[in-house]
């Protein structure tokens, strides 16, 4: 994993990166996504600007003990996500990503709440809880006619937006 430039925002990074925030250092590192997963991973604009303010708020609530501890779950569990080649094990990984930010933040997880009926992979929020874009995993492009019916068109391929 290589540094990454933070004095650019999340859209104008050049590759896929994670970033954290701790004690009120931040860091990013640019990461690689397995070969393998490439072409079943999707991006999906939802077009609904969520407000970031209340999951923060919900956040902030627990307890420092429990924060220490979410945020250890959560890195240990990123970077299992970010190691991962095998599909499977990668929506494991997903699904329990979004199950645990789901009680830190007091919020029902992106695919209970709009597309508890998809059933050909995983829908994983990303920024916002239920915002602008959402991570799909589906098996082939067939399975990404469930949104269009539901009317979400704008369908990128992991490789048109990730280099």
């Amino acid at each position: 994993m290589a540094e990454v430039d933070t004095t650019l925002s999340a859209t104008q990074q050049q590759q896929p990166f994670i970033y954290q925030r701790l004690d009120g250092k931040v860091t990013t590192q640019s990461v690689e996504i397995s070969e393998q997963l490439k072409p079943f991973i999707y991006f999906i604009y939802l077009n609904q600007k969520q407000n970031s303010r209340e999951a923060i708020s919900n956040y902030l609530k627990n307890l420092k003990s429990e924060r220490t501890q979410n945020i250890e779950k959560i890195s240990n569990l990123t970077l299992s996500i970010i190691h991962s080649s095998d599909l499977k094990e990668f929506e494991n990984h997903l699904k329990t990503h979004e199950e645990i930010i789901s009680k830190i933040i007091n919020q029902t997880p992106i695919q209970k709440l709009k597309f508890r009926d998809y059933t050909s992979g995983i829908v994983k929020s990303l920024g916002a809880w239920g915002g602008d874009f959402v991570l799909v995993t589906a098996q082939n492009e067939e399975d990404l006619e469930y949104f269009r019916l539901k009317g979400y068109d704008i369908i990128y391929k992991y490789d048109e937006l990730a280099y």
